[in-house]
This record gives structure tokens, sequence and C-alpha cells, in this order.
């Protein structure tokens, strides 16, 4: 049981931050055609972290990808 909720967590982990990269990159082009260097910063900072998020619990989530056959889901 435990597995699973943590698999879920970790999926639910990467799909959170991936859809706030593509808000923050949305961010990014409005503020950067406002010509808002502040604030276009802001936003590149939070998608690369959100980025560098994703990616973390994609490396995350490969120990239950090995998994897949067995009977713990």
């Amino acid at each position: 049981m435990k597995l699973s909720a943590d698999r879920q967590m970790t999926e639910l982990g990467v799909f959170v931050h991936g859809a706030l990269v593509g808000l923050h990159l949305l961010g990014v082009v409005y503020n950067l055609r406002r010509h808002n260097w502040v604030d276009m910063g802001a936003h590149t900072a939070a998608a690369l972290y959100d980025t560098w998020a994703v990616h973390k619990h994609l490396r995350d989530l490969a120990p239950f990808n090995d998994t897949r056959g067995s009977t713990c889901q």
C-alpha cells in the first residue's frame, strides 16, 4: 500500500511541477513583451527550479517503473 501512495505522490509532483513550468514560461513571455525584466527574471528562475524538480521526480519514479510486473500496486 505504501508503495502505491509514494508512487502516486511522485506522479503528482511531476504533474504539478510540469504545469508550473508551463505557466512560468508563459509569465516569461508576457513579461518579456512588456519589458518587465525583474519579473521576467523571477519567472525564469522559478521555471528553472520547477524543471529541476520535474527531473528529480522522474528520477524518483524509476524504481517504481522497474517493479511494473510485480503484484505490489
